[in-house]
């Protein structure tokens, strides 16, 4: 196995101070820590992590010279529910009325400005929804599709979002080090496809055929109140939230030609990135029997 040269340091986004000694010495810094909910931020820690976290890491950085700041926000930070317009990076931004993960990206990438505007050079990324292998927790992207070949979800729900391969990101983030305009924001987005359209390349995938009934989204609307109330008691995860269901609801069309333009950026086709996931899973021992799970790509053609 190839060794690394890697250094390791803790520290904590929340104590300005403790961050000192990882970026001293630093010439660049990928920002990527934040708190992402589906459920508001009834303890303040979505607050404090995307909003007061960034602000302690860029201040640090410029104390300590870094050269390059790159911080992957989020399309949240967007208005993402402009009829009949596409999204890019000159669309408005969140309001009151957005849920507060979704503000907290927004006010996080304000707090970054002021630092910028002391003299920190920095570029921001934002993704859509990213997906892909090497999903070790794992996210709540990488839930679904394993509850869909476990057929775990009896439902689908009437609606889609703009996904992204996370190795997109990743290299992005690293060529951000070095390119791209100071003070700039750039879009990583994919495609748009419906919560049905991800379970059938799923199924096409595993030979695990997805549930039949879709759930419309007013209905979906009608019962999350109820959902919200029924995890908090049983402190279970949920399928679906009001704001889970806000984020299904967003423009189909999410522009990245800014990305294309200044880094050469073509997404990853999704159907590649949903193989990927489920041959990770497997090489990790979280799929245990891929004869009855994967076909290969070749056998899709």
């Amino acid at each position: 196995m190839a060794k690394h040269n890697i250094e390791i340091f803790y520290g904590d986004i929340l104590d300005r101070d403790s961050l000192r000694p990882a970026l001293s010495g630093v010439d660049g810094v990928i920002h990527l820590a934040a708190k992402i909910s589906i459920m508001g931020d009834p303890d303040g820690t979505v607050e404090r992590t995307n909003v007061l976290g960034v602000k302690n890491m860029a201040e640090m950085a410029l104390e300590c010279g870094v050269k390059r700041f790159v911080h992957i926000s989020s399309i949240h930070a967007f208005e993402t529910h402009l009829v009949g317009d596409v999204i890019d990076e000159n669309s408005p931004r969140v309001d009151k009325r957005a849920p507060r993960y979704d503000q907290s990206k927004n006010r996080g990438e304000l707090e970054l400005r002021k630092v910028m505007a002391r003299g920190l050079d920095a570029i921001i990324f934002h993704p859509t929804g990213v997906i892909g292998p090497y999903d070790f927790a794992p996210s709540r992207m990488g839930n679904v599709f394993l509850d869909l070949i476990n057929k775990k979800i009896p439902a689908l729900i009437d609606g889609g979002f703009d996904f992204v391969d996370s190795r997109d990101v990743a290299k992005l983030a690293v060529k951000g080090l070095t390119k791209g305009k100071s003070g700039e924001n750039y879009i990583i987005s994919g495609r748009y496809f419906t919560v049905r359209d991800l379970a059938e390349i799923s199924g096409n995938i595993s030979g695990i055929k997805p549930p039949r009934m879709t759930t419309p989204m007013w209905l979906a609307k009608l019962v999350a109140p109820f959902a919200e109330i029924f995890v908090k008691i049983t402190k279970t995860e949920p399928l679906f939230t009001r704001e889970s269901l806000y984020a299904l609801g967003a423009n189909k069309v999410i522009s990245h030609a800014k990305a294309n333009r200044d880094f050469g950026y073509f997404p990853t086709d999704i159907r590649e990135s949903i193989e990927d996931i489920y041959e990770s899973f497997y090489s990790r021992g979280i799929i245990k029997k891929k004869s009855n799970v994967l076909k290969s790509a070749q056998d899709l053609v």
